[in-house]
């Protein structure tokens, strides 16, 4: 019995690949596979305008709520941050507030991406940047649009 070897000859590579990009010129939306449910996650891949913008925003919030030489800001944000995020954390097994979140997104913008060269912070869920969002919006600053699926 001959075995046909032409089918391994005529391969056509794969459509997709995981390639490492240096920039982003336009945010996105990704879903990829949750950690805890059968549910995919979607997450923004900020362009770097965006996300240069989110960083701003990140360490100003972080400053804002520990800085107390302007008490009225600073009762302000706390208790903006001490709100009801409506997101499930499922680390903590609650209900997260908006610090939380604030926390949990400072944490991941510490880390370096994985695919896009030389970016520091990962991408953000839907719902986190949401949750930057309302804190943006509250103190009265223009939040980071969420692009269409």
């Amino acid at each position: 019995m001959q075995v046909n070897n032409d089918i391994f000859e005529n391969l056509t590579p794969a459509t997709t690949t995981t390639a490492h990009v240096d920039s982003v010129s336009t945010s996105s939306i990704i879903e990829r596979p949750s950690k805890t449910t059968k549910a995919n996650v979607q997450y923004v891949r900020l362009s770097d305008d965006e996300h240069a913008t989110l960083l701003a925003y990140i360490a100003a919030l972080n400053m804002m709520r520990t800085d107390k030489s302007n008490p009225s800001v600073y009762i302000k944000i706390n208790l903006i941050l001490d709100m009801n995020s409506g997101i499930w954390g499922s680390e903590l097994r609650k209900f997260s507030t908006l610090r939380e979140v604030l926390e949990g997104v400072t944490a991941k913008l510490a880390k370096r991406h994985k695919y896009v060269l030389g970016r520091k912070g990962e991408d953000l869920s839907v719902k986190q940047l949401t949750a930057i969002n309302l804190i943006v919006e509250a103190l009265d600053a223009t939040p980071i649009a969420i692009p269409a699926k």
